[in-house]
C-alpha cells in the first residue's frame, strides 16, 4: 500500500458512524425530554455530544494529519458549545433569535467538520450528513419559529 492510499472504511465502521450521526440528532430530542422531566438540559446535550464528538474524533485522529487533526478538534468544541447555547437559550430562558442564532453556528461548523472529516474518511462524513440536514432544518424551523413569536 503506497503513502497516499488510504484504508477503505469497513462496512461495520460506516454503520457504526451512521449511527452516531442519527444518535447526534438526537441530542436535541433528549434536551427537550430531560426539560420536561427535569433534569438540566444542558448535561443531557453535553453526554450526547460530546460522546458522539469523541468517537468520530478518535477515528479522525488515527487517520487525519495533524493538521486536519487540530482543526477537527476546534471546529468540533465550538460546535459543540453552539449546541449548549441553543439548548439553555431555547429551554431556559426562551431568547427565541438568540438560540436560533446559536443553532445556525452549531450548522455552519458542522458543515465545516464534514468537510474536514471528508478529507479522512468519506464514509465518516457521509455519516455525519444525517446530523447535518437535521441540524439545518432545525436552524429554518428556530428562526421561524423566533419571527412568529417576536
Amino acid at each position: 500500500m503506497s503513502s497516499t492510499t488510504r484504508p477503505a472504511l469497513s462496512r461495520a465502521a460506516f454503520a457504526t458512524l451512521l449511527l452516531i450521526a442519527f444518535m447526534m440528532g438526537a441530542n436535541h430530542v433528549a434536551a427537550r425530554m430531560a426539560f420536561d422531566n427535569g433534569v438540566d438540559v444542558a448535561t443531557a446535550v453535553a453526554v450526547r455530544s460530546l460522546a458522539t464528538a469523541a468517537v468520530v474524533g478518535v477515528i479522525v485522529a488515527q487517520r487525519g494529519s495533524p493538521g486536519i487533526v487540530g482543526a477537527w478538534l476546534a471546529v468540533g468544541a465550538v460546535s459543540v458549545v453552539c449546541a449548549l447555547s441553543w439548548a439553555y437559550l431555547f429551554y431556559v430562558p426562551h431568547h427565541l433569535t438568540a438560540s436560533a442564532i446559536a443553532l445556525a453556528g452549531a450548522a455552519v461548523l458542522t458543515l465545516v467538520l464534514v468537510i474536514l472529516t471528508w478529507s479522512v474518511t468519506r464514509g465518516g462524513a457521509i455519516a455525519l450528513l444525517p446530523y447535518l440536514i437535521w441540524v439545518s432544518l432545525a436552524t429554518s424551523l428556530a428562526f421561524g419559529y423566533a419571527r412568529l413569536n417576536a
